[in-house]
């Protein structure tokens, strides 16, 4: 299916340019000011754009597929005229320039999702979707490998031209056909946005809040390491990640397809809580990747999964928009938080954080049909 490898495509080179755009702002803001509570506001305030854009974007998609789909190309286009700007303002405006981008994410992504959804068989949704997050993660790999050896006016603009190749590429994409292929599928789980998915969405917003490119940066700085030290953590520690996720994602996604979604989905919440104990008790590079590699295996396990399942239900749009907006939401509200327990010194308290989110997710994945 020729569509689904330009959805491919698109998501590896979006994802490469909007990486390196992010931490090389990140990085740029923190030796300015050398607030890593800052840093938190600006994954805060870009998940703040981003989850009210997805929503709505969601109900588009349902109703106005042409629209949405115009909606996401022109989104594209503007992130990467918008890219430049960092160039131009102080680190405090940056706070604007991500919610923005949030805003123009929230138009893009989950249309992008959305559509790829609707034109995989049901079969196969858990591992198309796994595909999909694989190929973003090795864009994301290769920013953060380029980022230490780059400059702010190098990753700017190759941010910038990415952003807008992405764009262009999204004009072969379907524009009708995917709406009405949509309306001859019969639903299993009604119509509606499910309230289950939002609530387990959540987990995924607070391991996002834990590894969003600003808050990682951060952490890795308040932590004594340099400049090449973090490219070479980060880019390692997500390129060892991406073999062993591809075997877990699509093992598990294929499993979950087969067999339903509700032991996966409870055992990645398990392996997350390890993950996120291990990464803030923890000083050495080494254990430091190793769970960095975990949680990178828990999101892009968990997260095909748990979209997936909005392929079964007839408000495939509104399901995929909901379901990034709590992740985003969350992000956007304990992002901060975990920022004021890390520079208070206190991992007891995340660690709480850690098992209250799991304990909830839990519950709603108990409930899932």
């Amino acid at each position: 299916m020729k569509t689904k490898y330009v959805l491919f495509l698109m998501a590896f080179i979006g994802s490469l340019g909007g990486a390196m755009v992010r931490v090389e702002t990140a990085a740029g803001a923190y030796e300015i000011s050398e607030s890593f509570l800052l840093l938190t506001l600006f994954s805060a305030s870009f998940m703040l754009g981003r989850a009210t854009a997805a929503v709505w974007s969601g109900k588009v998609f349902d109703r106005k597929y042409v629209m949405a789909y115009r909606n996401m190309i022109i989104s594209f286009i503007l992130l990467g005229i918008l890219t430049p700007g960092y160039l131009f303002v102080s680190v405090e405006i940056y706070l604007v320039l991500r919610l923005l981008f949030g805003i123009l994410s929230g138009l893009s992504w989950p249309v992008l999702q959305s559509i790829l959804l609707s034109i995989v068989p049901d079969t196969t949704r858990g591992r198309d979707m796994s595909l999909y997050f694989i190929f973003g993660s090795l864009g994301m790999s290769t920013a953060y490998l380029l980022f230490g050896f780059s400059t702010m006016l190098i990753s700017i603009t190759m941010g910038m031209l990415l952003y807008i190749l992405v764009g262009i590429m999204g004009l072969v994409l379907p524009r009708r056909s995917v709406a009405s292929r949509r309306k001859n599928k019969t639903p299993q789980r009604g119509d509606g946005i499910k309230i289950e998915f939002v609530i387990i969405a959540m987990e995924l917003g607070f391991v996002s809040a834990i590894l969003a490119t600003d808050t990682i940066t951060g952490l890795l700085l308040l932590k004594g390491f340099s400049r090449i030290q973090i490219s070479l953590i980060l880019s390692v520690a997500t390129y060892i990640s991406i073999p062993i996720s591809l075997a877990a994602s699509y093992g598990l996604a294929t499993v979950s397809d087969e067999f339903g979604e509700k032991i996966i989905l409870a055992g990645l919440t398990l392996l997350m809580v390890f993950s996120v104990i291990v990464f803030i008790y923890t000083s050495g590079a080494t254990s430091i990747m190793i769970s960095i590699i975990l949680l990178r295996v828990f999101a892009r396990s968990f997260r095909p999964i748990l979209l997936g399942l909005a392929k079964s239900t007839m408000s495939l749009g509104s399901n995929i928009g909901a379901m990034n907006a709590s992740h985003n939401i969350f992000t956007t509200t304990l992002s901060p938080i975990v920022g004021v327990l890390i520079e208070a010194q206190l991992p007891i308290g995340i660690a709480v954080l850690t098992l209250g989110v799991a304990l909830l997710s839990l519950i709603h994945i108990r409930k899932l049909s």
